[in-house]
Protein backbone atom coordinates (compact mmCIF):
# COMPACT_ATOMS: atom_id res chain seq x y z
CA UNK A 1 0.00 0.00 0.00
CA UNK A 2 2.98 2.33 1.16
CA UNK A 3 4.62 1.70 -2.70
CA UNK A 4 1.74 2.34 -4.78
CA UNK A 5 0.95 5.27 -2.91
CA UNK A 6 4.39 6.89 -2.81
CA UNK A 7 4.39 5.65 -6.86
CA UNK A 8 1.17 7.95 -7.29
CA UNK A 9 2.59 11.05 -5.80
CA UNK A 10 6.09 10.61 -8.08
CA UNK A 11 3.74 10.28 -10.80
CA UNK A 12 2.22 13.52 -10.05
CA UNK A 13 5.60 15.06 -9.54
CA UNK A 14 6.61 13.79 -12.60
CA UNK A 15 3.40 15.14 -14.57
CA UNK A 16 3.32 18.46 -12.80
CA UNK A 17 6.74 19.16 -14.64
CA UNK A 18 5.04 18.77 -17.60
CA UNK A 19 3.48 22.41 -19.25
CA UNK A 20 0.16 22.18 -19.18
CA UNK A 21 -0.77 19.29 -16.93
CA UNK A 22 -2.61 20.11 -13.86
CA UNK A 23 -3.59 17.75 -11.37
CA UNK A 24 -7.72 17.91 -10.36
CA UNK A 25 -8.32 18.90 -6.55
CA UNK A 26 -4.09 18.14 -6.36
CA UNK A 27 -2.30 21.10 -5.14
CA UNK A 28 1.52 21.72 -4.75
CA UNK A 29 2.64 22.31 -1.10
CA UNK A 30 6.76 24.20 -0.40
CA UNK A 31 8.00 23.44 2.13
CA UNK A 32 10.47 25.28 4.31
CA UNK A 33 11.59 22.82 7.30
CA UNK A 34 14.37 22.60 9.48
CA UNK A 35 16.60 20.71 9.75
CA UNK A 36 16.48 19.37 6.13
CA UNK A 37 16.93 16.31 6.66
CA UNK A 38 13.50 15.57 7.85
CA UNK A 39 11.49 12.55 6.17
CA UNK A 40 7.67 13.71 5.60
CA UNK A 41 4.98 11.31 6.33
CA UNK A 42 1.42 12.13 5.33
CA UNK A 43 -1.65 10.27 6.53
CA UNK A 44 1.43 7.68 7.63
CA UNK A 45 2.84 7.26 4.16
CA UNK A 46 6.23 8.66 3.42
CA UNK A 47 5.74 11.36 0.77
CA UNK A 48 8.42 11.77 -2.17
CA UNK A 49 10.03 15.39 -1.79
CA UNK A 50 11.32 16.96 -4.88
CA UNK A 51 14.17 19.42 -4.24
CA UNK A 52 13.37 23.15 -4.99
CA UNK A 53 16.00 26.48 -4.88
CA UNK A 54 17.60 26.86 -1.57
CA UNK A 55 16.36 25.01 1.01
CA UNK A 56 12.68 24.26 -0.19
CA UNK A 57 11.42 21.31 -1.11
CA UNK A 58 7.78 20.31 -2.55
CA UNK A 59 4.90 17.82 -2.51
CA UNK A 60 1.84 17.51 -4.38
CA UNK A 61 -1.26 16.87 -1.69
CA UNK A 62 -5.25 16.33 -2.84
CA UNK A 63 -7.66 18.18 -1.30
CA UNK A 64 -9.14 17.88 2.00
CA UNK A 65 -7.46 17.42 5.79
CA UNK A 66 -4.00 16.08 6.19
CA UNK A 67 -2.22 14.77 9.14
CA UNK A 68 1.58 15.52 8.44
CA UNK A 69 4.07 14.37 10.54
CA UNK A 70 7.97 15.54 10.37
CA UNK A 71 10.94 13.36 11.74
CA UNK A 72 14.52 13.71 11.85
CA UNK A 73 17.36 11.97 14.21
CA UNK A 74 17.68 13.39 17.14
CA UNK A 75 15.09 15.60 16.99
CA UNK A 76 11.47 16.02 18.58
CA UNK A 77 8.49 14.58 15.68
CA UNK A 78 6.22 16.96 15.17
CA UNK A 79 2.60 16.68 13.98
CA UNK A 80 0.03 18.95 12.35
CA UNK A 81 -3.02 18.59 10.99
CA UNK A 82 -3.68 20.45 7.67
CA UNK A 83 -6.58 21.22 5.32
CA UNK A 84 -5.32 21.68 1.99
CA UNK A 85 -7.44 23.75 -0.08
CA UNK A 86 -4.45 25.12 -2.47
CA UNK A 87 -1.14 25.73 -2.98
CA UNK A 88 0.79 27.19 -0.49
CA UNK A 89 4.46 27.57 1.53
CA UNK A 90 4.64 25.24 5.03
CA UNK A 91 7.03 26.73 7.41
CA UNK A 92 8.03 24.96 10.29
CA UNK A 93 10.91 24.18 12.62
CA UNK A 94 11.72 20.96 14.82
CA UNK A 95 12.70 20.75 18.23
CA UNK A 96 16.25 19.21 18.95
CA UNK A 97 16.03 16.45 21.61
CA UNK A 98 19.18 16.80 23.34
CA UNK A 99 18.93 20.26 24.08
CA UNK A 100 18.50 22.24 27.25
CA UNK A 101 16.55 24.81 25.64
CA UNK A 102 12.80 23.98 25.80
CA UNK A 103 10.24 25.69 23.50
CA UNK A 104 7.40 26.68 25.71
CA UNK A 105 5.65 29.16 23.67
CA UNK A 106 5.20 31.45 20.40
CA UNK A 107 3.90 34.55 20.78
CA UNK A 108 2.33 36.48 17.42
CA UNK A 109 3.37 40.15 18.00
CA UNK A 110 2.57 43.29 15.61
CA UNK A 111 4.79 43.84 12.09
CA UNK A 112 8.61 43.55 12.41
CA UNK A 113 9.08 43.16 16.11
CA UNK A 114 12.81 43.99 16.28
CA UNK A 115 13.91 44.46 19.87
CA UNK A 116 12.64 42.37 23.17
CA UNK A 117 13.39 43.44 26.77
CA UNK A 118 12.55 42.26 30.02
CA UNK A 119 12.35 44.81 32.50
CA UNK A 120 14.51 44.75 35.53
CA UNK A 121 12.10 42.68 37.88
CA UNK A 122 11.03 40.27 35.40
CA UNK A 123 7.53 41.01 35.41
CA UNK A 124 7.07 42.82 31.94
CA UNK A 125 8.68 41.53 28.33
CA UNK A 126 8.44 44.25 25.74
CA UNK A 127 8.82 44.08 22.07
CA UNK A 128 9.38 47.55 19.88
CA UNK A 129 8.20 46.70 16.26
CA UNK A 130 9.63 48.67 13.32
CA UNK A 131 7.26 47.76 10.86
CA UNK A 132 3.73 48.31 12.15
CA UNK A 133 1.87 51.67 11.07
CA UNK A 134 -0.47 50.68 13.85
CA UNK A 135 0.98 49.17 17.06
CA UNK A 136 4.34 50.77 18.48
CA UNK A 137 5.00 48.73 21.29
CA UNK A 138 3.22 45.31 22.75
CA UNK A 139 3.81 44.81 26.37
CA UNK A 140 3.43 40.85 27.43
CA UNK A 141 3.64 39.39 31.00
CA UNK A 142 6.64 38.04 31.77
CA UNK A 143 5.35 35.02 33.49
CA UNK A 144 2.29 34.23 31.68
CA UNK A 145 3.68 35.71 28.01
CA UNK A 146 -0.29 37.06 27.69
CA UNK A 147 -0.68 40.47 26.13
CA UNK A 148 -1.38 43.07 28.67
CA UNK A 149 -0.98 46.39 26.42
CA UNK A 150 -0.94 47.66 23.08
CA UNK A 151 0.71 51.13 22.79
CA UNK A 152 -0.33 53.47 20.10
CA UNK A 153 1.40 56.33 19.71
CA UNK A 154 -0.89 59.63 17.72
CA UNK A 155 -0.70 59.89 14.03
CA UNK A 156 1.85 61.77 13.58
CA UNK A 157 4.57 59.31 14.92
CA UNK A 158 3.04 56.01 14.56
CA UNK A 159 2.54 55.96 10.94
CA UNK A 160 6.32 56.53 10.88
CA UNK A 161 6.89 53.36 12.22
CA UNK A 162 10.80 52.37 13.05
CA UNK A 163 10.46 52.01 16.53
CA UNK A 164 13.77 50.17 17.48
CA UNK A 165 14.92 49.80 20.95
CA UNK A 166 14.00 49.81 24.63
CA UNK A 167 15.73 50.95 27.86
CA UNK A 168 14.17 51.11 31.45
CA UNK A 169 15.21 53.58 34.35
CA UNK A 170 14.47 51.96 37.79
CA UNK A 171 14.27 55.70 39.68
CA UNK A 172 11.80 57.01 37.55
CA UNK A 173 9.70 53.67 36.31
CA UNK A 174 10.25 54.50 32.77
CA UNK A 175 10.16 52.87 29.47
CA UNK A 176 12.35 54.73 26.49
CA UNK A 177 12.11 54.02 22.93
CA UNK A 178 13.98 55.19 20.45
CA UNK A 179 12.43 55.51 16.85
CA UNK A 180 14.48 55.46 13.80
CA UNK A 181 12.58 57.91 11.25
CA UNK A 182 11.21 60.66 13.70
CA UNK A 183 14.89 61.36 15.24
CA UNK A 184 13.20 60.73 18.68
CA UNK A 185 12.92 58.89 21.93
CA UNK A 186 10.02 58.37 23.31
CA UNK A 187 9.49 58.33 27.55
CA UNK A 188 6.53 56.14 28.38
CA UNK A 189 5.86 55.86 32.70
CA UNK A 190 5.55 52.02 33.29
CA UNK A 191 2.56 51.94 36.04
CA UNK A 192 0.20 53.03 32.83
CA UNK A 193 2.98 53.30 29.97
CA UNK A 194 1.09 56.23 28.86
CA UNK A 195 3.64 58.80 27.28
CA UNK A 196 5.66 61.12 29.60
CA UNK A 197 7.20 63.17 26.82
CA UNK A 198 9.27 62.56 23.48
CA UNK A 199 12.55 64.11 23.18
CA UNK A 200 14.23 65.08 19.89
CA UNK A 201 18.16 63.48 19.53
CA UNK A 202 19.12 66.21 17.34
CA UNK A 203 20.84 63.22 15.07
CA UNK A 204 19.20 61.15 12.40
CA UNK A 205 17.87 57.00 13.03
CA UNK A 206 18.50 56.69 16.46
CA UNK A 207 19.01 53.19 17.65
CA UNK A 208 20.18 51.74 20.90
CA UNK A 209 19.79 53.99 24.01
CA UNK A 210 22.27 53.11 27.17
CA UNK A 211 20.98 54.49 30.99
CA UNK A 212 23.99 54.50 32.94
CA UNK A 213 24.73 52.61 36.16
CA UNK A 214 23.81 55.74 38.00
CA UNK A 215 20.73 56.40 35.89
CA UNK A 216 21.95 59.91 35.82
CA UNK A 217 22.38 60.01 31.70
CA UNK A 218 21.19 58.20 28.63
CA UNK A 219 23.14 57.80 25.52
CA UNK A 220 21.46 56.97 22.08
CA UNK A 221 23.49 56.20 19.07
CA UNK A 222 22.56 57.97 15.92
CA UNK A 223 23.08 55.51 13.10
CA UNK A 224 23.05 57.70 10.25
CA UNK A 225 24.49 60.97 11.33
CA UNK A 226 27.16 59.01 13.28
CA UNK A 227 26.80 60.66 16.41
CA UNK A 228 26.10 60.08 19.91
CA UNK A 229 23.08 62.02 21.88
CA UNK A 230 24.03 62.57 25.72
CA UNK A 231 20.79 63.07 27.40
CA UNK A 232 19.94 64.24 31.28
CA UNK A 233 17.67 61.26 32.44
CA UNK A 234 15.95 63.01 35.21
CA UNK A 235 15.07 66.75 33.16
CA UNK A 236 14.59 64.65 29.71
CA UNK A 237 16.89 67.58 28.13
CA UNK A 238 19.63 67.03 25.28
CA UNK A 239 22.73 68.26 26.82
CA UNK A 240 24.97 67.66 23.56
CA UNK A 241 25.47 65.25 21.07
CA UNK A 242 29.64 63.76 19.81
CA UNK A 243 30.79 62.59 16.26
CA UNK A 244 31.50 58.99 15.93
CA UNK A 245 32.64 56.25 13.47
CA UNK A 246 30.26 55.30 10.58
CA UNK A 247 26.89 53.85 11.91
CA UNK A 248 27.35 53.32 15.86
CA UNK A 249 24.98 51.14 17.22
CA UNK A 250 25.59 49.10 20.79
CA UNK A 251 26.86 50.94 23.18
CA UNK A 252 28.54 49.87 26.91
CA UNK A 253 29.84 51.88 29.80
CA UNK A 254 32.63 50.74 31.83
CA UNK A 255 32.70 49.17 35.13
CA UNK A 256 33.65 52.72 36.52
CA UNK A 257 31.79 54.75 34.51
CA UNK A 258 34.42 56.98 33.05
CA UNK A 259 34.20 55.58 29.66
CA UNK A 260 31.67 54.61 26.81
CA UNK A 261 32.19 51.75 24.29
CA UNK A 262 30.72 52.81 21.13
CA UNK A 263 30.60 49.90 18.57
CA UNK A 264 30.91 50.87 15.03
CA UNK A 265 28.49 48.80 12.31
CA UNK A 266 29.63 50.21 8.96
CA UNK A 267 33.89 49.33 9.51
CA UNK A 268 33.75 47.67 12.69
CA UNK A 269 35.61 49.74 14.91
CA UNK A 270 35.02 50.22 18.63
CA UNK A 271 35.49 53.54 20.13
CA UNK A 272 36.29 54.44 23.54
CA UNK A 273 35.23 57.98 24.95
CA UNK A 274 36.59 59.61 28.16
CA UNK A 275 33.59 60.75 30.04
CA UNK A 276 31.78 62.87 31.20
CA UNK A 277 33.26 64.97 28.36
CA UNK A 278 33.06 61.98 25.72
CA UNK A 279 36.66 62.97 24.59
CA UNK A 280 37.55 59.75 22.22
CA UNK A 281 40.75 58.03 23.77
CA UNK A 282 41.28 54.70 22.01
CA UNK A 283 40.10 53.00 18.87
CA UNK A 284 39.80 49.20 18.65
CA UNK A 285 39.79 47.56 15.53
CA UNK A 286 40.63 43.76 14.96
CA UNK A 287 39.80 43.79 11.78
CA UNK A 288 36.82 44.67 9.27
CA UNK A 289 33.42 43.84 10.48
CA UNK A 290 30.55 44.65 11.22
CA UNK A 291 29.99 45.53 14.90
CA UNK A 292 26.13 45.35 16.27
CA UNK A 293 25.64 44.71 19.87
CA UNK A 294 27.51 45.12 22.77
CA UNK A 295 27.62 43.76 26.47
CA UNK A 296 29.91 44.56 29.82
CA UNK A 297 30.10 41.98 32.63
CA UNK A 298 31.44 44.50 34.36
CA UNK A 299 32.48 41.46 37.40
CA UNK A 300 35.08 40.39 34.76
CA UNK A 301 36.02 43.90 32.97
CA UNK A 302 35.06 41.92 29.83
CA UNK A 303 33.44 43.18 26.96
CA UNK A 304 31.30 41.01 24.44
CA UNK A 305 30.34 42.25 20.85
CA UNK A 306 28.56 41.07 17.77
CA UNK A 307 29.42 41.41 14.63
CA UNK A 308 27.30 40.37 11.79
CA UNK A 309 29.99 40.19 8.97
CA UNK A 310 32.22 37.91 10.29
CA UNK A 311 29.20 35.89 12.17
CA UNK A 312 31.19 36.36 15.49
CA UNK A 313 31.68 37.35 19.00
CA UNK A 314 34.62 39.27 19.87
CA UNK A 315 35.64 39.06 23.70
CA UNK A 316 37.75 42.45 24.84
CA UNK A 317 39.59 42.78 28.28
CA UNK A 318 38.70 46.24 29.03
CA UNK A 319 42.29 46.37 31.53
CA UNK A 320 43.98 47.09 28.41
CA UNK A 321 41.53 46.66 25.82
CA UNK A 322 42.80 43.82 24.18
CA UNK A 323 41.71 40.89 22.27
CA UNK A 324 41.03 37.55 24.11
CA UNK A 325 38.93 35.46 21.85
CA UNK A 326 37.30 35.78 18.84
CA UNK A 327 34.15 33.38 19.05
CA UNK A 328 32.58 31.96 15.03
CA UNK A 329 29.03 31.61 16.03
CA UNK A 330 26.98 32.05 12.71
CA UNK A 331 25.71 33.74 10.03
CA UNK A 332 24.48 37.31 10.99
CA UNK A 333 25.03 37.03 14.58
CA UNK A 334 22.54 40.62 16.07
CA UNK A 335 21.63 40.48 19.70
CA UNK A 336 23.63 39.38 22.64
CA UNK A 337 23.15 39.18 26.17
CA UNK A 338 24.19 38.28 28.79
CA UNK A 339 23.09 35.96 32.00
CA UNK A 340 23.06 37.56 35.51
CA UNK A 341 25.81 35.35 36.74
CA UNK A 342 27.95 35.68 33.58
CA UNK A 343 28.33 31.80 33.13
CA UNK A 344 26.47 32.31 29.50
CA UNK A 345 26.13 34.94 27.16
CA UNK A 346 23.09 33.91 24.39
CA UNK A 347 23.18 34.99 20.57
CA UNK A 348 20.78 35.61 17.95
CA UNK A 349 21.67 34.63 14.26
CA UNK A 350 19.23 36.20 11.76
CA UNK A 351 20.73 33.37 9.29
CA UNK A 352 21.94 33.83 6.00
CA UNK A 353 20.33 36.47 4.02
CA UNK A 354 18.30 36.36 0.46
CA UNK A 355 19.88 37.10 -2.77
CA UNK A 356 18.12 39.50 -3.71
CA UNK A 357 17.67 41.53 -0.31
CA UNK A 358 17.64 41.06 3.58
CA UNK A 359 14.75 42.91 3.68
CA UNK A 360 13.00 39.43 2.72
CA UNK A 361 13.51 36.18 4.21
CA UNK A 362 16.73 34.39 3.81
CA UNK A 363 17.02 30.44 2.49
CA UNK A 364 17.01 29.32 6.01
CA UNK A 365 15.85 30.04 9.83
CA UNK A 366 18.51 31.61 11.91
CA UNK A 367 19.08 30.60 15.31
CA UNK A 368 19.44 31.23 19.51
CA UNK A 369 23.28 30.38 20.83
CA UNK A 370 24.00 29.68 24.43
CA UNK A 371 28.35 30.45 24.82
CA UNK A 372 29.68 29.48 27.86
CA UNK A 373 32.43 32.39 29.04
CA UNK A 374 34.67 30.11 30.93
CA UNK A 375 35.16 28.12 27.94
CA UNK A 376 33.97 30.86 25.28
CA UNK A 377 32.53 27.63 23.55
CA UNK A 378 28.80 27.01 22.08
CA UNK A 379 27.03 25.03 24.77
CA UNK A 380 23.92 24.56 23.36
CA UNK A 381 21.31 26.08 20.63
CA UNK A 382 17.80 26.06 19.07
CA UNK A 383 15.97 26.88 16.10
CA UNK A 384 14.34 30.47 15.05
CA UNK A 385 12.13 30.79 12.26
CA UNK A 386 12.84 33.94 9.83
CA UNK A 387 15.46 35.94 10.74
CA UNK A 388 15.62 35.66 14.76
CA UNK A 389 16.80 39.67 15.77
CA UNK A 390 15.75 40.86 19.10
CA UNK A 391 16.89 39.39 22.32
CA UNK A 392 16.12 38.78 26.15
CA UNK A 393 17.19 36.78 29.09
CA UNK A 394 14.84 36.68 32.09
CA UNK A 395 16.47 38.56 35.35
CA UNK A 396 16.11 34.74 36.97
CA UNK A 397 17.81 33.30 33.91
CA UNK A 398 14.80 30.73 33.44
CA UNK A 399 13.82 32.03 30.10
CA UNK A 400 15.15 33.21 27.00
CA UNK A 401 13.73 35.23 24.62
CA UNK A 402 13.78 36.30 20.51
CA UNK A 403 12.14 37.60 17.94
CA UNK A 404 11.45 36.32 14.48
CA UNK A 405 11.71 39.51 12.74
CA UNK A 406 10.02 38.18 9.30
CA UNK A 407 7.28 36.01 11.27
CA UNK A 408 6.27 38.43 13.52
CA UNK A 409 6.54 36.54 16.58
CA UNK A 410 8.18 36.06 19.72
CA UNK A 411 9.58 32.75 20.77
CA UNK A 412 10.20 31.58 24.32
CA UNK A 413 12.50 29.23 25.68
CA UNK A 414 13.37 27.57 29.23
CA UNK A 415 16.86 27.26 29.90
CA UNK A 416 17.06 23.66 31.56
CA UNK A 417 20.33 24.01 33.56
CA UNK A 418 18.90 26.75 35.21
CA UNK A 419 16.93 25.27 38.32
Amino acid sequence: MKKRYCLFLTALLILSWIPGFAAENTFKVTLKVFPENYVLMIDGREAPLKKEEDSLKSTLVTEGEHAFKFTSPDYKEKTLTLTITEPFILEEKLERTNSGLELVREIHTGLQPKSVEYTEDGKYLVTALLGDKKISVEVFDGKTFEKIKTIVLPKKYGELTGFVEIAFVGHTNEMWVSQMPANVVHVFAMDDFSLKKTIAVKGTSPKVILITADEKRAYVSNYTSHSVSVIDVDSKKLLFTFRTAKQPRGLAESPDGKYLYVAGYFNGVIQKFELPGCKLVKTLDFGYGSKRHLVLDKAKNILYASDMHTGSVYVVDCSDDSLVKRIPVDDKINTIKLSSDGKYLYASSRGPNAEKSYLIKGPRFGRAYAIDTASFSIVDWAWGRNQPTGLAVSPDDRYLAFTDFRDHMIEIYRIGWVK
